[in-house]
């Protein structure tokens, strides 16, 4: 026994080598952190809690674009935003990483993980859902949401005579929940109401664990990880996920036969889809999940499990990347009483003497200045801090040659902390995003929504709800800084977030 394990190691190693050094030899000319047997350059992983600030620190002393290895495969890091922009730009590199593996079993093949032809498919598919005249019959949905969060944050500062500390992340995040599940699905999911629930649960423990998987080799193989107690938590959460989004689709589907409601798109033909007929979901309030069902793909209807990839995909990218977006712009503007005051001005302007009424699609489109304040929160706090790609094929970029099977990393989250791209790159500033200044940047030095090919989809769509939700808020609460301040603990992971809470405090506002 011991023999044939011994073996068996020795072959593994001698492949990892191998394939290790078939990468690594086109990048002779780069740096990096040593690597080591099996584990690579994973040290550097090592706290977690320290890992962004550690990459970005290899930046510093290796270059704007450095090498190292993973476990499993070797790679690159870079700042270059010249290879930054081929990269998201390049027919060789629109797959995603290897590192997006530990997502497959709950994402499978949607629009995040799919693949080249598949993914061109999809996407083409899919696009005319995020249409603006189908995006702005949501509004409605965060009004009603967002009323609840108001009311929620009001009992919390209720209970603290009317001036207290509030973990607005906490808040925030269950929001999003109702807003992404009613939006995506179509159903209630009241979160807010019952922070209990186990889809609650399951969605943010998967979402957590993504990360833990990256950096903990034993669960690489399902060998070692099912003697792991996260494996099984893994189980539940999958099944739970599953089960539910599963159960709405059938039933969805089942209604929408029996009314013989069903159109049609197919994607080769040229006519285009008529956006004022209520059926698809204009004038009648439709969820994403209702329009993947009437749409097809070579004349056939998209099948059950197309459609749970796609919805569990629209709720993994919704929901945690909204609601860190929204948490942690509340908490810069709780940090500066003179970005505040322009809110308000802003806002004042829109609603005049009714900052109770609800917000409209136009109401959005108006507010310019918080626009900037929110893509100044992104700049600092970006709410996915680095994506990852896998080349298809070789290519060379000035002295280096990018093998096929090669991993690019580019840590978004030091892109918008370097320097060279932002003047005072701490300072919350958020006339950074005037139109004038930002014609002066690179174009691939804000990437809070990806860029290039595999673009963010849902854009628009977190922006606005970002804009109402946050509108929202200000509208109805003084934020103002905790004493002593309070430090958010950002370890890295798939989706930032703050182990510690994002705290702030809020007080009642006299409109």
């Amino acid at each position: 026994m011991f023999i044939e394990l011994s073996i068996t190691i020795l072959v593994l190693y001698i492949f990892w080598r191998w394939h290790i050094n078939s990468i690594l030899d086109g990048l002779k000319s780069l740096k990096g952190p040593e690597s080591y047997p099996f584990i690579g350059s994973l040290v550097i992983c090592y706290p977690v809690s320290n890992l962004l600030a550690r990459i970005g620190q290899m930046c510093d002393i290796y270059g704007q674009t450095y090498k190292m290895t993973i476990p499993w495969t070797a790679g690159i890091v870079t700042i270059d935003l010249d290879l930054v922009e081929f990269i998201l730009t390049s027919q060789a590199t629109i797959n995603k990483s290897i590192l997006y593996i530990f997502l497959k079993e709950w994402l499978g093949d949607g629009l995040l993980l799919s693949k080249s032809a598949k993914w061109r498919l999809r996407r083409k598919t899919i696009t005319p859902t995020f249409h603006f005249k189908v995006l702005d019959q949501f509004v409605h949905v965060f009004n009603k949401n967002n009323q609840i969060l108001v009311q929620q944050l009001q009992k919390s500062i209720d209970k603290q005579n009317g001036d207290g500390v509030v973990n607005i992340a906490h808040f925030v995040t269950l929001a999003a929940m109702d807003n992404i599940v009613e939006t995506a699905m179509g159903t209630s999911m009241n979160s807010q109401l019952n922070d209990q629930s186990d889809y609650v649960w399951a969605t943010k423990f998967m979402t957590a664990n993504v990360y833990d998987h990256i950096v903990n080799p034993i669960t690489y193989l399902k060998a070692t990880y099912i003697f792991t107690p996260t494996y099984w938590k893994e189980r539940k959460a999958l099944k739970i996920l599953k089960n539910y989004t599963m159960s709405l689709i059938k039933t969805k589907r089942e209604t929408l036969s029996n009314h013989n409601n069903t159109i049609t798109e197919n994607i080769h033909s040229d006519t285009d889809i008529n956006l004022d007929d209520e059926h698809f979901g204009i004038k009648k309030k439709t969820a994403f999940l209702d329009l993947l069902l009437q749409t097809t793909i070579d004349g056939k209807p998209l099948s059950d499990e197309d459609i749970m990839e796609e919805v569990d995909t629209f709720m993994f990218e919704g929901h945690d990347t909204v609601s860190a977006a929204i948490s942690f712009t509340l908490f810069c503007i709780a940090q500066h009483p003179d970005v505040q005051s322009k809110i308000i001005e802003e806002q004042r302007s829109i609603f005049a003497n009714e900052p109770d009424r609800d917000v409209t699609s136009e109401d959005l489109k108006d507010m310019h200045y918080l626009e900037m304040v929110i893509k100044e929160g992104l700049r600092l706090y970006p709410s996915v801090p680095g994506i990852a790609r896998n080349v298809c094929e070789d290519f060379h970029y000035k002295d280096i040659h990018v093998r096929k099977g090669t991993t690019i990393c580019i840590p978004i989250f030091k892109i918008h902390k370097d320097p060279a791209n932002f003047n005072d790159p701490e300072m919350f500033m958020p006339e950074r995003f005037l139109p004038t200044e930002q014609s002066t940047r690179h174009a691939f030095a804000f990437l809070p929504f990806s860029a290039g090919h595999r673009n963010c989809i849902g854009q628009r769509f977190a922006m606005m709800e970002m804009k109402a939700t946050i509108s929202k808020v200000c509208r109805h609460f003084e934020l103002g800084m905790t004493n002593p301040p309070h430090k958010c603990i950002l370890p890295s992971a798939i989706v930032l977030m703050s182990t510690n809470g994002v705290n702030i405090t809020m007080k009642r506002r006299k409109w």
